[in-house]
This record gives C-alpha cells, structure tokens and sequence, in this order.
C-alpha cells in the first residue's frame, strides 16, 4: 500500500465501519422477526395466516441474515489489515487526519493552526504516512 492508497483507503475504510454497524443492526432486528421479541412490524406475516407462508417469511429472514453475516464478514476480514496499519498513529496524528481526510478542512485552514506551511505540512503527513506504512 503506498500514500496515495492510504488516503483513499482511509475515508473508505471509515464508511466501511459505518456500513458493518448498520449491517449488525439489521441482522439484530431480523432475528427479532423471527423470534417475535420484538414488537410487531408491518412485514411480517401474521400467525393466522398459512403456515407454509410463516414458514416461507422465516426461511426468507433466514436467508437475508445469512446475506448480511457473509457482508459482515467480507468487510471485518479487509478492514483488519487497516485497522493493524491504525492503530500505529497517535491520537494526533489520526485527529490531523480526520481533520483533511473525514471533516474535509481546508490544508490552507489546518496548516495555519499548527504553524505549517501548505507545503510543510503536505510534506509531514506525506512523512507520516509512509513511516506508518512500512
């Protein structure tokens, strides 16, 4: 992985974790349909009905969780990588990131608060990065 990939990979890998909480909370409340705990939703099929077609709306749930498992676990089995890479940056240095990468400041902006620079502080998160990398 090289800089230009990280700083990608960084936003990305962001939006990844989003996207696995939202999947485990999808997967939490299919199982709800299932076990009925919850209270009732509009979807699901009522137990007066047929029971072939209880049957068939849990074997659908079923099929939907095991979907949303399997994405789950995709996504867990790359992010790992970068998590490794993550966790050698400083509470600092990911908050300079989070600043340029997530929150979208300016570099004019950020240089300026840390006495940088737009150059300087290219140079040092180009710097940063690559000594993370290897």
């Amino acid at each position: 992985m090289n800089v230009n990939e990280f700083k990608s990979g960084y936003r990305a890998h962001l939006f990844l974790n989003q996207r696995v909480k939202k999947l485990k909370e999808d997967v939490e409340n299919l199982y709800y349909q299932i076990s009925g705990v919850k209270g009732i939703k509009y979807d699901r099929i009522p137990s007066s009905l047929d029971p072939r077609l209880v049957e068939q709306n849990k074997l659908d749930i079923l099929d939907q969780i095991e979907e949303k498992l399997a994405e789950i676990k995709y996504i867990e089995a790359h992010q790992s990588y970068f998590n490794m890479i993550l966790e050698k940056f400083s509470e600092e240095e990911l908050d300079l990131l989070n600043r340029i990468y997530i929150k979208g400041e300016r570099y004019e902006d950020v240089a300026q608060d840390l006495n940088y620079s737009v150059g300087g502080l290219f140079k040092v998160i180009e710097r940063m990065i690559k000594e993370k990398l290897n």
